[in-house]
């Protein structure tokens, strides 16, 4: 007679420990969190350590990625990228390093891909396992030949429940928006609110949208929003709306998350 378990495994699919340069997706860790590739440097070596109690083993896959037209990630299967091993098993407290290296040659645009390293659930003889595979996925940019980075404030919206920011790329390299944070003010200058929310990266050409939840009640006493965006690596930018009172009242729009959900970054670098 086997005892019938049901493990469930609660996890961030890719919180990444930005201070210390490790990404970490609940039983594993990588180094470094990013690779970046030029004309001169076309390889790079990761290092993928266990920090379960029990073996792990990762499969990992190599994606393009880019953003739709609403900044929403895509990915598509690839051969630029040539990595090794494909599977690999870290024994607990084990360290073992991927080879990865890019097949193309810069071009005028940016290129990104990511690394995904995925966890495979593994069960214990008689046990019945229920189990969040742990998913890390490795981002990957390729220098264009002549970079530019560049993005704006493409518009700040109130509407019922929300403050949009939209931030626009318009250079040929990534930048990633690490805080979005929005204040407003009402009668005598007095401030009716304050938030601040994670970014995420905008990709070059492309354009995203980044909510910050804002109050009715607080929405009908303001008078104006200020929204600063801290970026990296750019120079941080801001920009003022007023508050149409009647926007305040309006049905709620479907809102696109500035974050996915599967992907939060407490402290994205």
């Amino acid at each position: 007679m086997f005892a019938n378990t049901c493990v469930i495994r609660f996890c961030l699919a890719l919180c990444l420990a930005f201070a210390s340069g490790t990404a970490v997706a609940g039983s594993f860790k990588v180094v470094p969190i990013k690779l970046f590739f030029d004309i001169k440097a076309k390889s790079a070596v990761l290092r993928v350590s266990n920090q379960d109690q029990e073996k792990a083993t990762l499969q990992l896959e190599a994606l393009e990625w880019t953003q739709n037209d609403q900044g929403v990630d895509q990915y598509a299967p690839t051969q630029d990228i040539v990595f090794f091993p494909k599977i690999m098993s870290l024994e607990k407290g084990e360290e073992k390093t991927v080879r990865v290296g890019y097949r193309g040659a810069p071009e005028k645009k940016e290129k990104t891909y990511r690394l995904f390293l995925q966890e495979l659930p593994v069960s214990k003889p008689g046990e019945i396992a229920v189990k969040t595979v742990l998913r890390l996925g490795v981002p990957i940019f390729i220098e264009p030949s002549e970079p530019h980075r560049k993005s704006i404030i493409d518009k700040v919206e109130v509407q019922a429940g929300a403050i949009g920011v939209t931030v626009k790329n318009t250079g040929n390299q990534h930048v990633l928006v690490s805080k979005v944070k929005a204040s407003a003010r009402g009668a005598a200058d007095a401030e009716t609110f304050s938030k601040e929310v994670n970014g995420w990266y905008v990709l070059p050409g492309a354009s995203k949208i980044f909510y910050v939840d804002l109050p009715r009640e607080a929405c009908e006493k303001s008078n104006t929003v200020k929204v600063a965006i801290k970026l990296e690596p750019q120079a941080d930018m801001a920009a003022e709306s007023e508050v149409n009172s009647s926007k305040c009242h309006d049905q709620a729009q479907d809102k696109q998350e500035p974050v996915k959900k599967a992907e939060p970054i407490p402290n994205p670098g």
